[in-house]
């Protein structure tokens, strides 16, 4: 792993802490890639030093049910949405997707049931320079998806962010 792609992680990080802010604890499922590992890493590290009671284990270790997660899971790939799709029915309250997983979730067919009784989350740039936050929840088959806020990056930030883009051409 390039050392930008750690600090782009890093950042990433910063930016999930502040989406779960409200939750008095977590559990961190990661992928066993570096990039997710460093990122859940990063992220329990942010939520612990807060007083928030987290706990982890890599996707191919979960076997019970969690109210509220964190699922480092990506890239973006063909396989994504039902690698998701098979952790989402054990997080009970609120699911918090990493932006390529919740897209490729979203994607099912049967999303809408997959979610119903849920909160699920993710964060998205679509403005330069600043992050939005979204809620996602399923009413009678509906999604409903609401802004639940904004983050404006740092210019240390959008740095590491422009570093990276640039060293994986997106």
């Amino acid at each position: 792993m390039e050392g930008v792609e750690l600090e782009y992680r890093a950042v990433l990080s910063l930016i999930y802490s502040e989406l779960v802010a409200d939750l008095k604890s977590l559990h961190v499922i990661y992928e066993e890639t570096p990039s997710c590992i460093s990122m859940a890493s990063a992220l329990a590290a942010l939520l612990m030093n807060r007083g928030v009671s987290v706990s982890a284990s890599p996707v191919s270790k979960l076997g019970k049910p969690v109210e509220s997660a964190f699922l480092a899971m990506g890239p973006y790939r063909d396989d994504l949405a039902e690698a998701v799709a098979a952790v989402l029915p054990l997080v009970e309250k609120t699911a918090v997707l990493h932006t390529p997983a919740y897209y490729a979730a979203e994607e099912l067919r049967d999303f809408p049931k997959m979610i119903e009784g849920k909160e699920v989350r993710y964060a998205v740039r679509e403005e330069p320079g600043e992050i939005t936050f979204y809620k996602v929840v399923s009413r009678g088959g509906d999604l409903e998806k609401s802004a639940i806020g904004r983050r404006r990056l740092t210019g240390a930030e959008s740095e590491v962010i422009r570093r990276y883009e640039s060293l994986h051409a997106i």
